[in-house]
């Protein structure tokens, strides 16, 4: 218990002064109101940033086990993180999950003139694209995930050499960002979406119109629904960037999971935290974003969800990313955490967001349908079990190792919350435990965080 006059102090870290241009002490504390991080600069004095609502949650995710590994060809530390970075030996975190951008430098996409931004010089070429992809390729071996942003990625005019140049690479999942604003009227192209094996990353924030006013300035919701319907039409797998934005659109957050995660087209949900700054702009570096526990909160609203479902992510760091694991079928879901402890859902997890061994998962969810039913547990739950089961070993059939991949995928799926860190938060704990990175345009690789708020 904190006494109201009193503090916990927990520990100290590393932070990164964006006026200097250089390392700081930070502290982190522990008070009646939350967790915070203290910044101590000698020039700048000290800033305060809440990084969690609740102390007890907080000591319960910075203890979960987590997984280091070591990254290929790092390079050798010279200033220290995050001045090196490139990855630096200093890193503990292999990478994960890589990005880039297939948009042109220094320009930016305008949604609003969309026939503008089909210039093939608003985009990198495809030999600029082909020497990014080598370099990755050379400098971290085969990754299961690679994604590209940029503008609105889907118009690039060499879409498709690029999604086949990937898969040929030896990449499992190629997704490309979009926030549903173009492509999606030519059912021809959406057909080649299909047939090119892609995975779309779809950016939402709500299905209200009055909500969609306020942080863009007109109402981009039906846009965005009629976009989601072709791709569920078509069955394009797709992955939902939900923009949580404190205090705009905590309500919806939960509807939209409620409604889209038991559609078979959506394999994952990521909530991403952003704050409205007031000029119908959604910023990825806010002040006082929402903390992961708070977001926890919020989206156990949605009749499925609960707190108790989510744990701290094995490749990354407690504050960075919390996730929730789900069997779905229909309308029907049962949490993973019913069912396996921490340990054992990071372990069937640890390679990807689908199960590194999907007959080792599926014995594990058989001994969970026998527990449920020798305990009288919901008959539900029972059911969707049971299904998951059928589904990946249909009886009287013989199947592939991935059929069955693709089928555990369809019903297995991710609830996940993003927690980025911009200025005020950025903490050298975090960064050099992160698997997801960019590679930018001089062939550096190093964690997004780095990317955006000191080397970009």
């Amino acid at each position: 218990m904190i006494s109201p006059r009193n503090e916990i102090y927990i520990n100290s870290t590393l932070a990164f002064c964006p006026q200097c241009r250089e390392n700081e002490l930070a502290r982190i504390v522990a008070r009646k109101s939350g967790v915070f991080m203290e910044r101590l600069c000698a020039k700048n004095g000290v800033s305060t940033i809440k990084i969690a609502n609740d102390y007890q949650w907080y000591l319960d995710r910075i203890n979960q086990a987590q997984y280091i590994s070591k990254t290929k060809n790092a390079r050798s530390s010279a200033r220290g993180c995050p001045l090196d970075c490139g990855i630096c030996e200093w890193h503990s975190e292999s990478i994960r999950r890589a990005s880039f951008s297939v948009g042109s430098d220094n320009l930016v996409y305008n949604s609003d003139k969309r026939d503008d931004n089909t210039d093939e010089s608003h985009f990198k070429n495809l030999e600029d694209i082909k020497k990014i992809i080598n370099h990755l390729m050379e400098n971290t071996g085969r990754l299961e995930t690679i994604s590209f942003t940029g503008m609105e990625s889907l118009l690039h005019p060499k879409l498709f050499e690029i999604i086949k140049l990937l898969h040929e690479c030896g990449v499992k999942k190629v997704v490309a960002e979009t926030d549903g604003s173009s492509g999606f009227d030519d059912l021809d192209f959406v057909q080649k979406l299909k047939e090119s094996k892609i995975h779309v990353a779809f950016i939402h924030d709500t299905l209200d119109p009055p909500k969609s006013i306020t942080p863009h300035g007109k109402d981009v919701s039906v846009k965005k629904i009629e976009s989601l319907q072709i791709l569920e039409s078509y069955q394009i797998p797709t992955e939902l960037l939900l923009l949580h934005c404190k205090g705009i659109n905590d309500e919806k957050i939960p509807d939209l999971v409620q409604e889209y995660i038991s559609k078979e087209f959506v394999r994952n949900i990521v909530i991403l935290n952003q704050l409205f700054n007031g000029s119908n702009k959604l910023q990825s570096s806010p002040q006082v974003p929402a903390t992961i526990d708070e977001v926890e909160n919020v989206l156990a609203r949605a009749e499925m969800i609960s707190q108790k479902d989510f744990i701290s992510h094995p490749h990354c760091h407690p504050l960075c990313s919390s996730v929730a694991y789900y069997i779905v079928h229909g309308r029907q879901s049962v949490a993973l955490s019913r069912i396996l402890n921490s340990n054992d859902i990071k372990g069937v997890f640890e390679r990807c967001c689908t199960p590194s061994s999907v007959k080792d998962f599926s014995r594990k969810i058989w001994d969970g349908v026998n527990r449920f039913w020798s305990d009288g547990d919901n008959q539900s739950s029972v059911n969707v079990l049971r299904e998951f089961v059928r589904e990946i070993y249909p009886a009287g059939k013989m199947i592939s190792d991935k059929k069955i991949w693709e089928n555990a995928e369809k019903m297995t799926k991710g609830v996940y919350i993003h927690q980025y860190m911009d200025e005020s938060n950025f903490d050298i704990n975090r960064v050099s435990r992160c698997g997801d990175v960019f590679i930018d345009n001089s062939d550096r690789i190093m964690p997004v965080c780095s990317h955006y708020l000191i080397h970009h």
